[in-house]
């Protein structure tokens, strides 16, 4: 069983070092281009994917590719030499449905976020006793905060994607709305419910937003809050 594994997803990340983060074995999305190496690292264990066809298209291949195979995608066990991880979605649905997600229709269906589906396979996968997740907000909290991406990630796909912030409201300004629980056919807060669930399930830790409180607080697998020790610094808690 593996120690500590962190995953990073395109959210604001806060203070994250890279020398930290490269000390760990790291799952990462395959269009990670934005990352800066000082704060994000550039240890690459699995890269999380959603259709054969990201391969082509990423710039970095990872030791092994994590796969959520998206509906007409196959079950593969290799693409171009690189090994890839299956992930079983098959218990996340009724999962979700048990915390209220609705299955939707044939066509338009209950669909899992990318940093769902790379939190909830490092668990079912890789089974390590911690999971340091990093960007993640939307996961922690079960809704939608007052920012939607990194700095970082933004300023990379605004310039790397132009006109495509025309076609998604508030995607170049950043001003999603927030508080908003589900967007399309994602439920962001059957998505928390799980995570806590599978976790507590699988006897994982999970440590939001920074590698830092691995060793100076710990956070409940019920609300993602700081227990309140006093040496923590995360100004929730603590005496």
């Amino acid at each position: 069983m593996t120690d500590t594994v962190v995953v990073i997803g395109a959210g604001p990340a806060g203070q994250v070092s890279g020398e930290e983060v490269d000390r760990y074995p790291v799952v990462r999305m395959w269009n990670h281009d934005w990352q800066p190496a000082e704060r994000f690292g550039s240890r690459y264990d699995y890269g999380l994917i959603t259709r054969t066809d990201d391969v082509g298209l990423a710039s970095r291949r990872p030791g092994k590719w994590l796969f959520y195979n998206v509906p007409n995608e196959p079950e593969v066990s290799n693409i171009d030499g690189t090994p890839v991880v299956m992930l079983d979605k098959s218990s996340w649905y009724s999962r979700a449905q048990a915390h209220g997600a609705k299955p939707g229709s044939p066509r338009k269906g209950l669909k899992f976020t990318r940093g769902f589906a790379a939190v909830a396979g490092t668990i079912d996968r890789l089974r390590p006793r911690r999971i340091v997740v990093i960007g993640m907000s939307i996961l922690r909290d079960g809704v939608t905060g007052a920012r939607y991406y990194d700095p970082d990630a933004l300023a990379f796909y605004v310039k790397s994607h132009p006109g495509m912030a025309a076609h998604i409201p508030g995607w170049a300004a950043d001003e999603m709305p927030a508080g908003v629980r589900g967007e399309g056919p994602h439920d962001y807060f059957a998505e928390a419910a799980v995570i806590r669930e599978m976790a507590a399930e699988a006897g994982v830790e999970i440590v939001w937003d920074g590698l830092e409180k691995i060793s100076n607080a710990r956070h409940s697998l019920d609300c993602g809050l700081c227990c309140g020790l006093a040496e923590c610094d995360c100004g929730i808690g603590g005496a």
